[in-house]
């Protein structure tokens, strides 16, 4: 987290998120609050009194409710439609076309404010940087080898067949040249010569 995403005002403390980040961001930020040491109702209570959001373009205001509801787990159709917009990455006014919300967050003695969003950021970044890029698969000749050994020995065996079949047919061989007898037939002067 950058130094400048955080900025102190008297008696709070803004962080800036872009508007495609920000319902993960809102759920990283709830698991780090409830790391800071805080029970279930006390960090209920903490989002709740403490905590708001705003549009950087349009000025909607969410609530410290409606910032709870986008850090659960999403449901199929939330009742709310400023946070199922929020959950597709729109703002919360229908129509606003914004890419940034601002979160401020009141000072609160038992919280610091910038700890706890560096551990979001942190919470946010550690999916990322543990999970795999997503690769090609790359061609595996143990789970291929079986079927190419079957359909080779397949060939060959019938290559083998057709050779044996034309051999006791008394047809040529293909790609095996057999030498050739030339009788010269005698030409009509020298039959009458004789």
């Amino acid at each position: 987290m950058t130094n400048e995403s955080v900025t102190k005002e008297p008696s709070q403390w803004l962080h800036q998120e872009h508007l495609k980040n920000l319902a993960p961001f809102c759920q990283a930020f709830g698991q780090a609050l409830a790391g800071a040491g805080l029970g279930p109702e006390e960090s209920v209570a903490a989002i709740r009194n403490g905590v708001a959001a705003e549009c950087i373009q349009c000025g909607i205001r969410l609530s410290g409710e409606e910032l709870w509801a986008l850090m659960q787990p999403p449901a199929e159709k939330d009742p709310n439609p400023k946070v199922e917009r929020l959950r597709l990455g729109d703002c919360a006014r229908k129509g606003c076309d914004s890419f940034y919300y601002r979160l401020i967050l009141q000072d609160q003695p038992q919280l610091h404010w910038p700890t706890i969003l560096a551990q979001a950021e942190a919470i946010q970044q550690a999916p990322a940087e543990k999970a795999p890029a997503a690769k090609v698969p790359a061609w595996n000749p143990s789970k291929h080898l079986p079927l190419a050994r079957r359909i080779g020995i397949a060939f060959v065996l019938i290559a083998l067949c057709l050779t044996v079949r034309q051999w006791f047919v008394g047809g040529r061989i293909p790609f095996v040249r057999e030498p050739e007898h030339f009788r010269v037939a005698p030409s009509a002067n020298e039959e009458s010569a004789d």
